[in-house]
């Protein structure tokens, strides 16, 4: 994903890294190298402060949950794409941006794709 993405900046919230952690309590040796490639893209992800209060407060949090919502205020904040493969995610992150921002969003994330 890293060499996809080349120098962009991503971001990610602690609740995805969270999850993405739990998958990789495998048998070893594959958990030392599981850990070892999530160490690595860890380094170079910015990961923005949401606290799960300020998530559940987010119009979001009732209808898609706090992992969501959390990487709904993130986008919103930073102004970035959201890539995703969570339909309800991203119709609830397009839904609140403005009709410019949503077509620049829309337009970036399926010219890359």
């Amino acid at each position: 994903m890293l060499k996809v993405l080349g120098n962009r900046a991503l971001y990610t919230v602690a609740h995805v890294m969270a999850e993405v952690s739990n998958l990789t309590d495998l048998d070893e040796p594959e958990r030392l190298q599981a850990r070892r490639v999530l160490a690595k893209t860890i380094s170079v992800i910015h990961e923005p402060h949401v606290s799960s209060g300020q998530a559940s407060h987010s119009l979001l949090y009732e209808k898609l949950g706090l992992v969501d919502a959390a990487i709904s205020i993130v986008a919103r904040e930073q102004k970035c794409s959201v890539l995703i493969d969570d339909f309800p995610l991203g119709s609830g992150v397009f839904a609140k941006m403005r009709p410019v921002q949503r077509d620049a969003a829309e337009k970036n994330l399926y010219e890359k794709g």
